[in-house]
């Protein structure tokens, strides 16, 4: 199993991995360098990963997550148009605008 709390990790087409790290530890903390790891086994890992805490019952519902983030969006660029939030999270325009309001 994995036990880094902070990796980042996007599985490409099931053989490519790309990971990252924080510098600093915190959930906020930006990864500025990432790892491009060719494997196949590596994929399934943390594609299994993903899928069990995907399906899992304390996973954060859809709406809650988007929420968040549009919040986040929100917070750090005041005055941002529903047009933009849309574009960025790549969700529908009406969806952006519920979750601002």
């Amino acid at each position: 199993g994995l036990i880094v709390n902070d990796l980042r990790y996007m599985v490409v087409d099931g053989k490519l991995v790309v990971i990252g790290l924080p510098e600093k530890s915190g959930e906020r903390e930006p990864t500025r360098q990432g790892y491009a790891i060719p494997s196949e086994g590596m994929a399934n890992l943390f594609q299994d990963h993903f899928d069990r805490y995907w399906e899992s019952p304390e996973a954060t519902p859809y709406e809650v997550y988007v929420k968040e983030l549009v919040s986040e969006i929100v917070r750090m660029n005041l005055g941002v148009s529903p047009d933009v939030v849309s574009r960025q999270l790549r969700i529908p325009d009406q969806e952006a605008r519920s979750y601002m309001s």
